[in-house]
């Protein structure tokens, strides 16, 4: 084994050896090795693939070679368990989850480290985490098995074909900022019910990387992921430079790029979600705030928030189904600087399990009166709406009065769709004046005279399931 301390004991001559200058391409060696290992040893890994379930202690590095260092799931067991305590690091190799199990499993007290690691999983979960105060996951690259050749019919059952890229339960916690699951450089494809799912704790995710890659071509940081490739549940979660596309879906999920339940702030600067099925942006009883974000080519609505509020800037939303932003039942949405543009005609689903057929740039429901904490307040300034299938906004404030303020908006309509038009809403004499229209906006807008159909509440068990417990 070759060892690591630092340049202090290395100078006094009080490094111990435990195992001599060697790497291990042997379970029963590598175990033997990391058991032995003191504070501050490196245990290495050679170029080499063979079995392995090993436990790597506090403070203790374990290395490979890179992508020739291969442990590999023996049965349905952990292939590496992270003990309790601080400084583990695991680096520079890959791990083949085939049968089960968990790739990396980090349970209990402490923090830990994975940098530069690839976890490949067929059936199984890439990384497993729960308890830890900071757990970084630095240019680590996770593939599963799903794509969009069997998104449609492979199993999702754990038995099957289940694969999770990461799993953290109440890693770190929402009062303190440096704590949590953080993610810098990550490359997540294939998996079949989700790329990150964090529940309770704390997630950023920061893309550390160049924006272009060595080709010149845009970074994908999340692809091919079926189901909720970015889904947290009670936690705070903030993204950057984060980039997904080709969202799938099939054996009755959707897809959603990004998902927050009961978050108290979902952060997205300069994140970019593209050519996928499903949603971008869910939002269900959270906070979400929007800087720079892209969302193009979705299959259905660009941002769903229920019962929520959006704080948003520079966002451009175009191409999508149904509707670049859908708001119900939820509390004051601003945007600034953001264009929606080209929503298509699509059919969206409400609890009942009613298709409603939409195509709104931005649609804002109170559902009924009694509806809690959602009268509606929208501020919309230097926005502007382009030849939305439907309609560019559409107000629906349930008979209710809405507080609607306009400045520098713009729609432009063609054919029989709409551009600023409102229903079932008290509003002031005036309250749309503002409002630049052009094209067949100034003429179908005057003659408006409501029913459009707007889809209501969907549950979030019907998009995505919570983790549970490792």
């Amino acid at each position: 084994m070759q060892r690591s301390t630092s340049a202090a004991l290395v100078a006094l001559g009080l490094a111990s050896v435990c195992c001599g200058p060697e790497t291990y391409c042997d379970t029963e060696s590598l175990t033997g090795a990391l058991e032995a290992a003191q504070p501050g040893d490196v245990v290495h890994v050679g170029r080499c693939r063979f079995p392995a379930q090993v436990v790597i202690p506090p403070d203790v590095t374990l290395a490979g070679e890179g992508d020739a260092s291969v442990l590999e799931s023996a049965g349905d067991g952990t292939v590496v368990e992270v003990a309790q305590g601080t400084g583990a690091v695991l680096r520079d190799l890959r791990i083949d989850v085939l049968a089960g199990g968990y790739g990396v499993r980090a349970v209990g007290d402490g923090d830990a480290t994975l940098q530069n690691v690839t976890i490949s999983v067929t059936r199984g979960v890439g990384v497993g985490l729960q308890g830890r105060s900071r757990v970084v996951l630095r240019e680590v690259k996770l593939e599963g098995p799903i794509d969009e050749t069997n998104a449609g019919f492979a199993p999702t059952m754990a038995s099957e074909t289940g694969t999770y890229g990461v799993i953290a339960i109440d890693v770190g916690s929402a009062e303190d900022a440096t704590s949590g699951l953080r993610i810098e450089a990550a490359r997540i494809e294939g998996f079949a019910l989700g790329a990150v799912a964090v529940d309770g704790g704390r997630l950023a995710w920061n893309d550390l990387d160049a924006d272009l890659d060595e080709d010149g071509v845009d970074d994908v940081d999340v692809r091919d992921v079926r189901g909720a490739a970015i889904a947290v549940f009670d936690a705070p979660a903030e993204l950057q430079g984060v980039e997904i596309a080709s969202m799938l879906a099939g054996v009755g999920l959707p897809g959603v790029a990004i998902a927050a339940v009961s978050s108290p702030e979902l952060a997205l600067e300069r994140v970019r979600v593209e050519d996928g099925e499903g949603f971008g942006v869910f939002g269900e009883g959270s906070a979400l705030t929007m800087r720079g974000l892209t969302i193009s080519e979705m299959g259905l609505a660009g941002v769903r928030v229920q019962r929520g509020t959006i704080d948003a800037e520079d966002v451009t939303i175009e191409s999508v189904g149904g509707a670049g932003v859908l708001a119900v039942d939820s509390g004051r949405i601003e945007l600034r600087r953001t264009t929606l543009s080209r929503q298509r005609e699509a059919l969206i689903f409400d609890d009942l399990g009613i298709a409603r057929s939409m195509g709104d740039g931005l649609t804002v429901w109170r559902s009924n009166v009694m509806a809690p904490g959602s009268a509606i307040d929208i501020v919309l300034e230097d926005v502007r709406f382009e030849d939305n299938a439907r309609a560019g906004l559409l107000v629906d404030a349930g008979g209710t009065d809405a507080t609607i303020v306009l400045d520098r908006v713009s729609a432009r309509a063609r054919g029989s769709a709409f551009g600023v038009v409102a229903q079932d809403a008290t509003l002031p004499a005036g309250w749309d004046s503002a409002v630049v229209r052009e094209d067949a906006a100034l003429a179908n807008d005057a003659a408006f005279g409501g029913g459009l159909e707007i889809a209501g509440i969907i549950m979030p068990p019907a998009i995505f399931a919570r983790p549970g417990s490792l």
